[in-house]
């Protein structure tokens, strides 16, 4: 299926982890505490090049996410 789609959007699930190992552009909507092994300060991880991290500005607040993710998705 993933390799019939032209995206993943998703929160950090099994999903992402599949789509990225199929190298399908994926979008990670994250929480400011994600867990570690999606850094801190970048917009994209050591192990997954086709992922791009979308984070939280402030705790609670999804807005500013859902506004990136629009931008990229219209670029």
């Amino acid at each position: 299926i993933f390799k019939n789609v032209d995206g993943v959007i998703s929160t950090d699930t099994s999903l992402v982890h599949l789509s990225a190992n199929l190298n399908v552009t994926t979008y990670v909507l994250l929480t400011i505490g994600s867990e570690w092994r999606w850094n801190t300060n970048t917009n994209n991880t050591n192990w997954y090049p086709s992922l791009n991290l979308l984070r939280q500005k402030n705790q609670g607040n999804w807005e500013s996410v859902i506004e990136c993710l629009i931008k990229q998705l219209n670029s």
